[in-house]
This record gives C-alpha cells, sequence and structure tokens, in this order.
C-alpha cells in the first residue's frame, strides 16, 4: 500500500485531460461572471451619472424660467399695460425688471418706490432641436416708463435636449374662476398667434412642462419636470385680473 502510494505521489505525468478541461470551464465560469459583474456595475453607474445631469440641467433651466416669470413688470409707460407680451405653447414674450443687466433704462424711484430698468425677454422653445432659447431686449426710456425694446442684447441657449411629455404643451396659461373661491384653473388656449390681450392680462398662472433627455439619448432616463407659476400681479380678489401698477 505504502509502495503503490508513493509511486503516485512520484507520478509526475500532471493532470488528465479530463481534470484540465474541468479546471478550464470552472475558471471560464468565474471569470465570466466577475465580468458580467463589472460590466453591470459600470451600467449601473453610467444610468445614475446621466440621470444625475439630467437632474442639473433640468433643475437649471426651470429655476431661470420661474426667475423670469416671477420678475415680470407690467408697468411699461400704461398703468393698464400686459407684462405678458406675447404667449403662445412654445413662446413666451415678457417684460421683466431683473437686475444684473444693463439697460439703456434708467433706474428710478417714485413714492418710495424703485423701478428697475425694464428688459424684454423671449422664450422660445425648439422642439426640432430641443432647445430653449432666451433673448434679452433693452428698454428705452425711464423705468418704469420703458415703452420700446429696440436693442438685442444677448441670445444664450437656456437648455439642451429639452423635449415636450406628451401632447402637453411647454407653456400652459391658467386665469382665475369667475366666482369665489378664486383659483387659477381656467385654461387659456391660445390660437394662432397667441392669446389675446384680454386673455394675456388674465393670465394669473403658468406652467411649464418638459422632460430633459440624457446624455446617452436613452428615452426611458429622461427626467420629468413640471411646475406651476403664480405671475407677480395676480390679485385672487379680482378675478378679471387686469394688471395695474399699485
Amino acid at each position: 500500500m505504502l509502495t503503490r502510494l508513493r509511486q503516485r505521489l512520484a507520478d509526475d505525468r500532471g493532470f488528465t485531460l479530463t481534470e484540465l478541461l474541468l479546471a478550464s470551464t470552472i475558471g471560464v465560469v468565474v471569470c465570466g461572471a466577475t465580468l458580467s459583474l463589472v460590466e453591470i456595475s459600470l451600467k449601473t453607474q453610467n444610468d445614475a451619472a446621466a440621470r444625475v445631469t439630467s437632474v442639473q440641467d433640468g433643475r437649471g433651466v426651470m429655476n431661470d424660467v420661474a426667475r423670469i416669470i416671477r420678475s415680470q413688470a407690467p408697468c411699461v409707460g400704461n398703468p393698464a399695460s400686459v407684462a405678458l407680451v406675447v404667449a403662445k405653447d412654445d413662446t413666451m414674450t415678457i417684460n421683466t425688471a431683473i437686475g444684473g443687466d444693463t439697460s439703456t433704462a434708467t433706474e428710478t424711484s417714485s413714492g418710495g418706490v424703485r423701478y428697475q430698468p425694464l428688459q424684454q425677454r423671449v422664450l422660445t422653445f425648439n422642439a426640432s432641436a430641443m432647445t430653449l432659447t432666451e433673448q434679452v431686449y433693452n428698454g428705452v426710456g425711464s423705468s418704469p416708463n420703458a415703452t420700446t425694446f429696440p436693442t438685442l442684447t444677448r441670445t444664450r441657449i437656456m437648455g439642451n435636449r429639452l423635449r415636450l411629455i406628451g401632447s402637453t404643451a411647454f407653456f400652459t396659461y391658467y386665469a382665475y374662476t369667475a366666482s369665489a373661491p378664486y383659483t387659477p384653473t381656467v385654461q387659456l388656449t391660445p390660437g394662432a398667434g397667441g392669446l389675446s390681450a384680454a386673455d394675456r392680462a388674465r393670465v394669473a398662472r403658468i406652467d411649464v412642462n418638459f422632460a430633459v433627455r440624457s446624455r446617452d439619448a436613452d428615452s426611458t432616463k429622461d427626467t420629468r419636470y413640471s411646475e406651476r407659476l403664480s405671475t407677480r400681479i395676480a390679485d385672487p380678489d379680482d378675478p378679471t385680473n387686469w394688471s395695474s401698477c399699485t
């Protein structure tokens, strides 16, 4: 017995073909499982990075749009004027008073109220280019009496890879109900030329809806944004909501 054991231990013929094939198969299975795990981990990491980027991009766009809408200035040379100059599904022109922009209009004060120079801002959503563009025009005159905006001073792309959410418009406009309790839930439908002057004066709420396409163009990773923005001149006690300088 001991002789046979010594002979077996002293045998240097190596592994049999069966043993080699079995070991190779096990090695391939282990390596394949490891590579699959690494691949899944990298894909998950890339997906998370794409979603984070989409969230950051979309939040930046929404914050900019909200800032513009909430900074509207209705008093442009006429106490009954309307800050919302053009109101369409994909385009909005609005007069604003946002500090930090150079303007030919001068800052004035009246009755202890300080008026910033006015600008006219045009926001345009281009569905085919998937962009939201802002154009800024300086006002001419003394705030709040700037009556014309002849000079285009800046054009910038506010957001890229933007798309509509289904059939929902990029901009949706609402007015107050005609009876109490007054709520801004009456949807105003723009025609081919946008809302009429009467309807623009009634706008008390503007909804902004869009989705941001992820950088790898996978629509399943799109991030959706919807926000209801109240206009600064909205008066719940006045369902007609005509703008004024008060």
